[in-house]
């Protein structure tokens, strides 16, 4: 009877990914105006981060930030609010369960929610049909280290030391509005541009990877020709390097 309690929550398992997987597609396919709802107030890398990678998806989708029940349960992708979490819908991460904690130990914030669900195909979106496998694993990966995770750790208030992130620091110290700003209409304007900001901030860091993982190559073609060179006795006698 274990193995077969075993065997049906693995197939349960399954489905529900299954389920998730076809309600992400919903999203992705759909060419309704999508409405996304976060939080109203002072806003958060979290915040700002997760909806950057849904208008990459969505670009023509309407943000709308309030604390109000009734039109947070009306939005097609809630996020940072509404004390639930799906995988699907609601991505929420102020709630005590299992579901919002990583491997790790530490708390999802909803920039990491977002990110299980949809990190994948935000990276096909920023790549090109000609890209490499290996270049979505690099990008997805190094998206993660440099915004995700840090993200995730100073949402929960723990120490990230790994390497400097004002970049993403910068969202709260300059991005969002003073006192003399704080009224609703200006902290969308601003929280708006808090993603402007964002979005650039990842593109720079997706240029800097390629044209890493392009220096390589170029280093990886040189050496081979050296190699190439001095075992070929034509090639040495004339000094002649032939690269690819």
């Amino acid at each position: 009877s274990d193995i077969l309690h075993i065997s049906q929550a693995t197939v349960s398992d399954m489905v529900l990914t299954m389920l998730n997987e076809l309600c992400i597609k919903d999203f992705m396919n759909t060419e309704k105006n999508l409405i996304v709802v976060t939080h109203s107030g002072a806003f958060h890398p979290d915040d700002v981060f997760a909806l950057t990678v849904l208008r990459q998806l969505h670009p023509m989708m309407e943000v709308v930030r309030t604390r109000d029940e009734e039109i947070i349960a009306s939005g097609d992708i809630i996020v940072d609010v509404g004390g639930q979490y799906d995988g699907k819908r609601w991505f929420d991460h102020h709630q005590n369960s299992d579901d919002v904690i990583r491997p790790d130990g530490i708390a999802y914030s909803s920039a990491g929610l977002i990110w299980k669900s949809f990190g994948h195909h935000y990276v096909d979106s920023l790549l090109g049909d000609n890209d490499s496998p290996e270049l979505h694993i690099d990008v997805y990966e190094m998206i993660y280290t440099r915004f995700v995770n840090p993200i995730d750790h100073e949402d929960n208030g723990v120490s990230f030391k790994d390497f400097d992130i004002g970049y993403i620091r910068t969202i709260q110290s300059a991005f969002v509005p003073s006192w003399r700003y704080s009224e609703e209409s200006h902290m969308l304007e601003y929280f708006l541009k808090a993603m402007d900001y964002m979005k650039m901030m990842v593109e720079v860091e997706v240029l800097k990877l390629r044209k890493h993982i392009d220096a390589m190559d170029a280093n990886g073609f040189v050496l081979s020709a050296l190699e190439k060179s001095a075992e070929d006795e034509t090639l040495k006698r004339l000094k002649v390097v032939e690269l690819p």
